[in-house]
């Protein structure tokens, strides 16, 4: 079983305990958790041993953040452009939260980081910028992509055998 979440400000160790706790919640009590491992929970039914593999996968691994980081780290990994792109629209969103104007809109990180991630697609992709974002996501061929490879190469792993 593959459990995809991000953590926004949280470190990974918090996140697997609130994952355990939740697991815990459901009647899985697992006493470690590591992520981005496969982590054998065994249980047993009438006198019959069954195992049930858990693999959770937080991104991102090397920050705080959530899955829009690792798509903005995939799409500056692309080029140059690429780079300079992601760059600037986070400069820009920061410096429109340091002009202290804004008392409505993106008071939360949650929405700083769709903000970062709809400047970046609204300039490399003008013409599906306002298209179903799901669409605009699939538009990229992110398999390419090492940070988010990198993040997802557990699943990959299993979903091959």
């Amino acid at each position: 079983m593959f459990i995809v979440t991000d953590r926004d400000n949280c470190e990974i160790e918090s996140s697997l305990e609130i994952l355990k706790e939740k697991m815990k919640n459901c009647g899985i009590e697992i006493q470690e958790l590591y992520n981005n491992q496969e982590n054998l929970y065994s249980y047993e039914v009438e006198e019959e041993m069954f195992g049930l593999s858990i693999i959770p996968v937080i991104v991102p691994f090397d920050q705080v953040g959530a899955l829009e980081t690792v798509l903005l780290q995939g799409i500056a990994e692309t080029g140059a452009e690429e780079q300079f792109i992601v760059e600037y629209a986070n400069k820009y969103i920061a410096d429109i939260l340091d002009s202290g104007r804004l008392h409505t809109y993106l008071q939360h990180e949650r929405l700083i980081l769709k903000a970062r991630l709809s400047a970046v697609i609204s300039i490399t992709n003008p013409d599906r910028s306002t298209a179903l974002f799901d669409r605009v996501l699939m538009s990229w061929n992110w398999e390419e992509k090492n940070a988010v490879r990198k993040h997802f190469e557990t699943i990959t792993k299993y979903l091959e055998i």
